[in-house]
């Protein structure tokens, strides 16, 4: 099956009301820049976007365009989540981050 049709299902599912998640799983899966924004613009434009508490995004490439979204997701206080893994993703702005995931958990 294409991958780009299983994504395009992903972000349908996370966007739609149906979507209850508290955990995402998404580590090692050779995602790239336009399928991370993609996932990330998913979540914040849907009902997931509050109830999600564990975000696993390990062995992915993550951009600063990227980084930039997920800080920005993370600093509105908005999000119920409390789990945030980046193993191995190459991302240039894990300390900013941190910060911000630091002070959303203050």
């Amino acid at each position: 099956m294409n991958r780009g049709y299983l994504l395009n299902d992903l972000c349908d599912y996370l966007r739609g009301p149906e979507s209850n998640l508290e955990e995402l799983d998404l580590r090692d899966n050779a995602l790239n820049t336009s399928h991370i924004i993609g996932i990330l613009n998913s979540i914040l434009s849907g009902p997931l976007f509050s109830k999600l508490t564990k975000l696993d995004l390990s062995d992915n490439f993550i951009s600063k365009e990227a980084a930039c979204i997920l800080i920005e997701m993370i600093k509105s206080g908005q999000m119920a989540l409390q789990h945030l893994l980046l193993c191995d993703t190459n991302i240039t702005m894990k300390n900013e981050l941190i910060v911000a995931f630091g002070e959303s958990n203050n």
